[in-house]
């Protein structure tokens, strides 16, 4: 069973439906093995072996064993989700307003999102583009069922609280609950709390001890070019 989101003009649904359907096949059967390093090995093979296609990195302080430069495939089948986590392309970029949403497996492949009951909000995530760092602070989070395609679209989430009058910009990352389970969606929300020159590390990643090194970030900009 995946998880399949159909066209997102319109309010729709997370469906749990065959392999074979179109989109986020990204949370699939969580309970097939997988071959692939995890932890801190899994992060450091998927940033050499996904960069040449990475639209970005994410980095996560809680959760940096499995989630320090991990690429951000542009796509969410399983080729993308097996060397990092994928962006949902009908969703916004974190240049753009709107929706930023991302898919990660939970205990198959790399599990960026295994520890995901870890994530508290007011954490920060950290997405690093060719040209700019984008920073997100947590807000919320939700279990929802497959069938809550509102989720990935650009509807405004009331939780979030966002004034009307100001831009929507967020990040979404959801994955598999419960663990060995395509039951529901674990989702988290953040909102856009900072945007720094690619040259510039965010404040708080400065003081990160394993924030990532020079020679990382020289690596993924040569790799964009």
């Amino acid at each position: 069973m995946s998880l399949t989101i159909p066209t997102l003009g319109v309010a729709g649904a997370l469906h749990a439906q065959s392999e074979s359907d179109v989109v986020a096949s990204s949370v699939l059967d969580e309970s097939t093995s997988s071959t692939l390093p995890t932890g801190s090995e899994a992060t450091n093979d998927a940033s050499s072996s996904g960069a040449a296609d990475a639209i970005a990195r994410l980095y996560i302080p809680r959760l940096s064993s499995r989630v320090w430069g991990l690429p951000i495939l542009p796509g969410t089948s399983e080729i993308e989700l097996a060397r990092g986590v994928g962006h949902f392309p009908e969703s916004a970029l974190p240049q753009n307003e709107g929706n930023f949403v991302l898919f990660g497996h939970r205990t198959t492949h790399l599990k960026p999102f295994y520890s995901i009951n870890s994530l508290k909000v007011g954490d920060e995530i950290f997405v690093e583009t060719k040209e700019r760092w984008y920073v997100y602070t947590l807000r919320t989070s939700k279990i929802v069922r497959p069938s809550d395609v509102w989720v990935a679209t650009n509807t405004r989430y009331w939780a979030l609280k966002v004034p009307r009058e100001e831009s929507y910009r967020v990040i979404t990352l959801i994955t598999c609950e419960p663990l060995f389970s395509v039951a529901k969606r674990w989702v988290w929300w953040g909102e856009l709390s900072g945007v720094f020159p690619v040259g510039t590390l965010p404040p708080t990643l400065r003081k990160t001890p394993n924030g990532p090194t020079f020679v990382q970030r020289i690596q993924f900009l040569m790799s964009r070019m």
